[in-house]
């Protein structure tokens, strides 16, 4: 059976949070209200940060000792791309710069 590799980007808490709590960036998906219950301005932005580390713990202990093998972490925030990702995939990066959008 053929393993499926996958990536998780990591991000500060810091950042994490000030991209959420940043309502211009997105518009209110029609879904938030029926998901939340709440206006993102009063959402709870340290239970949320919470849960996002806590998820991301989750995610590094189920794949243990295959990170690397099946499981490649980056963070964005720390300048990673190609190279990173090129290596995982073993394949050739790209010969233009890797793109670092929302």
């Amino acid at each position: 059976m053929k393993r499926l590799k996958t990536g998780r980007g990591l991000k500060s808490i810091e950042s994490w949070t000030n991209d959420f709590q940043t309502a211009d960036l997105f518009a209110k998906p029609h879904w938030w209200d029926e998901v939340h219950g709440v206006e993102p301005d009063a959402w709870n932005y340290e239970k949320s940060a919470q849960r996002y580390e806590r998820h991301n713990r989750a995610v590094l202990e189920y794949f243990g000792d295959r990170v690397n093998k099946d499981l490649l972490v980056v963070c964005w925030e720390n300048g990673d791309g190609w190279a990173e990702l090129s290596r995982f995939l073993k394949r050739r990066a790209p010969d233009e710069p890797f793109p670092h959008l929302r």
